[in-house]
């Protein structure tokens, strides 16, 4: 196929060359001539039209796009550059940017899948994917053998400039499977500022003093707080409603056991109320 296009490209050429000689010879003539251009400068076009006119017909239909391509990454931008989608393996999976930022270290690591961007380049959610074995230490010894594999899917939607408000998740290991969908609240402060500005606190030691400064940050509205909940985790079922401080408020459930009831939580998690009111 390229050389047959190579062959069609040299005619192509060889056909301006004899225009451009038509087009020197007209000029080069007096105004009043009634003459007709050179027999041999007629010829020369009509042979190569018809070259040209024979190869166009011969070629075989040319594909549109390539049937595969491979590559780390794919971005989509606007005519003037602005970044607005990125698909991705987990190697060249991007940082987040906010206000022309990249903030690196995303909760949980990079991983594989599609990264949206709003019309001023911020990233406004995704659609990630991953799965691989359990680091040690991050389950408790003896719930889950040496060498089990996780998985997890999310598509998220972030608040303007901010992190994911809306996420549909999906995470299992083993016996354990969680499937959820999560809405949240989120700081209004733009999430490049709120990083600087908080980072003294997310950099103390564990200890009270930290846990007092980020129990602050939460009763000012500072950090965000996962307001409704509706999943299931193994084979138990929920719908949970929880306060700005992410306190589960009310919940409507129903057990793997057929067991089904709601009760309502003070702002320390103890059950005020059920129904049923007998002990579930």
């Amino acid at each position: 196929m390229i050389d047959e296009f190579s062959q069609l490209w040299a005619r192509i050429e060889a056909l301006e060359r004899a225009v451009a000689a038509l087009i020197d010879i007209q000029q080069q003539r007096p105004a009043s001539t009634t003459e007709l251009p050179d027999q041999h400068v007629n010829a020369s076009l009509q042979t190569q039209l018809a070259e040209i006119k024979t190869a166009l017909s011969d070629l075989p239909p040319r594909q549109k796009t390539p049937a595969e391509i491979t590559v780390g990454q794919i971005k989509v931008v606007e005519p003037d550059g602005t970044l607005r989608m990125t698909i991705s393996n987990q190697d060249r999976a991007p940082d987040g940017v906010i206000n022309g930022k990249e903030l690196p270290g995303r909760e949980g690591g990079n991983s594989a899948g599609i990264y949206f961007y709003n019309n001023e380049g911020d990233e406004c959610g995704g659609l990630i994917y991953g799965s691989g074995e359990l680091p040690e230490g991050s389950m408790p010894p003896g719930m889950l053998p040496k060498g089990t594999i996780a998985n997890g899917l999310s598509l998220t939607f972030d608040r303007y400039k901010q992190d994911q408000m809306v996420a549909f998740q999906h995470e299992d290991a083993g016996p354990f499977c969680n499937s959820r969908l999560i809405f949240s609240d989120r700081p209004t402060l733009p999430l490049d500022e709120w990083v600087e500005r908080y980072r003294p606190i997310f950099d103390m030691p564990e200890g009270e003093g930290k846990a007092a400064a980020m129990a602050k940050m939460q009763a000012n509205g500072h950090l965000s707080a996962n307001r409704i909940y509706i999943g299931k985790t193994n084979g138990n079922a929920s719908i949970d409603l929880s306060d700005a401080k992410s306190q589960v408020r009310i919940r409507l459930f129903t057990e793997a056991d057929g067991r089904a009831g709601l009760e309502f939580l003070d702002e320390t998690g103890n059950v005020t109320d059920r129904w049923p009111t007998q002990d579930l």
